[in-house]
């Protein structure tokens, strides 16, 4: 399948095959894959599929809407349907320096929810070394039964 329309003109929303410009994948990127989408593999069989998979990738300059914004992004690497890559220029070659998949938290969202998390464990925890150290329930003091006979 070619990235032109019926009149031989590139439709910039199917993108161009990736396998006509030079791609390499970061440490990262690869890391990526193997956990969200091959767990369980090695990171060298990992970066020999990322290799296989650029016969059939695409290269878009328009950011996925699915994804979150991603700053400093030359172009996206599609992986399919659900698994897109940000590229950089580097040295002469577009690096991919993540992969992300769809319905995967954006950074800041992920942040956020885990620092609420860590408030809340905070505060168990606080509540907790405050049950511990409390003084221990004294009898009201006041008059005995017998005092008041």
């Amino acid at each position: 399948m070619s990235g032109a329309s019926a009149g031989g003109v590139p439709d910039p929303a199917r993108g161009l095959p990736a396998a006509g410009y030079p791609i390499d994948f970061a440490r990262h990127a690869v890391e990526r894959w193997m956990e969200r989408a091959r767990p369980g593999i090695t990171p060298h069989a990992s970066y020999l599929e990322l290799r296989h998979l650029l016969a059939t990738a695409r290269v878009v300059t328009a950011r996925p809407e699915w994804l979150p914004s991603a700053e400093g992004a030359a172009a996206w690497l599609l992986l399919g349907d659900d698994f897109a890559a940000p590229l950089r220029l580097e040295r002469g070659e577009l690096l991919a320096c993540t992969v992300m998949c769809r319905g995967s938290l954006p950074a800041a969202t992920r942040e956020r929810r885990n620092h609420g998390r860590a408030n809340r464990r905070a505060g168990r925890r606080a509540a907790r070394k405050a049950e511990r150290h409390r003084p221990p329930l004294t009898r009201p003091q006041g008059p005995t039964a017998e005092e008041f006979a």
